[in-house]
């Protein structure tokens, strides 16, 4: 994920393996149990985060490429 301007960029690897189960909105959670909400413009060619980037950036004080590994479960509420 780039910290490039007003979003972060999402690996196009990682939106076509998972697009069935990445929803417009992100629940993410650290292993220290922060989280983060981030709005996802499920867009596959150019897949990007939106609101709430910039709440990670700040938070981790990104200030280059950052690339992040997760294990994705979509959970019913």
């Amino acid at each position: 994920m780039n910290n490039n301007g007003e979003f972060g960029y999402v690996d196009h690897v990682f939106v076509t393996e998972f697009q069935k189960e990445l929803g417009q909105e992100w629940i993410l959670v650290d292993s220290e149990g922060n989280v983060h909400i981030v709005q996802y413009n499920e867009n596959l060619l150019s897949p990007k985060m939106l609101r709430g980037w910039f709440t990670l950036t700040d938070f981790y004080g990104f200030t280059d490429d950052h690339y992040m590994f997760t294990c994705v479960r979509t959970l019913s509420i």
